[in-house]
């Protein structure tokens, strides 16, 4: 009787060593709190991981303004190194100015004017590069910001929503392309850093 205690106190031992032991070497989990997506003329649009790292992606949302005129610009391009080098496909900038909360914001406004607007930079593998951009004045260019939460990181506000648009080629205004589908969520504001986990 005592053996058999004895035995079953040992696997107990072992087993709660073993459990200790997992527990301690579980890899730390990380929250992904930034992402981005769109179609373009119909055909899905995301930005790859930078190196495999699901932590780190090809866009982010800078942030420039006070209390009473905040501007939002999302970056997000197709190429796999941090810069937006002459391997890459497409480069996207969506600048929204003036936020105030949660509603609609119409790009209605020419890329000089560093407000609200829309640009898109397609490079085709024979190297060859179309830029689109938003027409002043057109209202079919809007952003919906569905939430404006704490930022992870910084006292300004992150955005979560959804966009959609048409946009021009500059050299041919009978060529454009449609965005639609467009999400995006933004709790991590680092500036021009491609970081989007928690710590």
């Amino acid at each position: 009787m005592s053996r058999i205690r004895i035995r079953d106190l040992f696997c107990l031992a072992v087993l709660v060593a073993i459990v200790g032991c997992d527990e301690k070497n579980l890899p730390e989990t990380k929250d992904i709190l930034n992402s981005f997506e769109m179609e373009i003329d119909d055909v899905v649009w995301t930005s790859p991981l930078i190196n495999g790292d699901s932590c780190y992606s090809t866009f982010y949302c800078d942030y420039h303004g006070l209390e009473d005129s905040q501007t939002y610009t999302i970056h997000a391009d197709g190429s796999p190194a941090e810069t937006n080098d002459t391997g890459a496909d497409d480069f996207l900038r969506l600048r929204i100015a003036f936020v105030e909360g949660p509603g609609t914001y119409y790009l209605t406004d020419s890329e000089e004017s560093l407000i609200s607007s829309c640009v898109l930079l397609i490079r085709t593998r024979n190297g060859e590069s179309t830029f689109y951009r938003n027409v002043e004045g057109d209202f079919r260019n809007v952003v919906t910001i569905e939430e404006m939460m704490p930022s992870y990181n910084l006292s300004i506000d992150g955005i979560r929503g959804v966009f959609s648009g048409v946009l021009f080629n500059i050299d041919n205004p009978n060529d454009s392309v449609v965005i639609e589908n467009g999400h995006f969520n933004f709790e991590y504001m680092m500036g021009t850093n491609y970081y989007r986990c928690s710590y």
